[in-house]
C-alpha cells in the first residue's frame, strides 16, 4: 500500500468501532486530473464516499473508480488509483482480548 524503504512510518493509534467503514484511498485518486487540469479534490472525494456509504464495502473500490475515471477521462494515468473498503464489524465474542 505505498511503502517506500526510505520513508519513517509513525504508527497512530484510533478508535474503530463496529459499524464504521474504513476507507484506504492512494493519492492517485484526490490528485488525478481531467482533460482540462482540473484536480479531483476533496470536494469529489467526499460525494464519491456519501454516494457509495449504502453499498456493501466489496462493490465501493469499483464504484469509486468509475466515478474517477469519469472525471479524468479514459487516457492513460498519471499515478495508480487505490481504493479499499473494510466495513468493521468488531472481534469475535470467542477471542480473548
Amino acid at each position: 500500500l505505498g511503502m517506500f524503504e526510505d520513508t519513517a512510518y509513525v504508527p497512530q493509534h484510533f478508535r474503530v468501532e463496529p459499524g464504521d467503514r474504513l476507507l484506504f484511498i492512494s493519492d492517485g485518486v484526490y490528485d488525478a486530473l481531467s482533460p482540462g487540469g482540473e484536480r479531483y479534490s476533496l470536494r469529489a472525494l467526499a460525494s464519491s464516499i456519501s454516494n457509495t456509504r449504502l453499498l456493501p464495502a466489496p462493490q465501493v473500490p469499483r464504484v469509486m473508480l468509475q466515478e474517477l475515471l469519469g472525471h479524468r477521462g479514459s487516457g492513460p494515468a498519471a499515478d495508480d488509483s487505490l481504493v479499499m473498503c473494510l466495513d468493521w464489524h468488531g472481534r469475535s465474542q470467542s477471542r480473548d482480548r
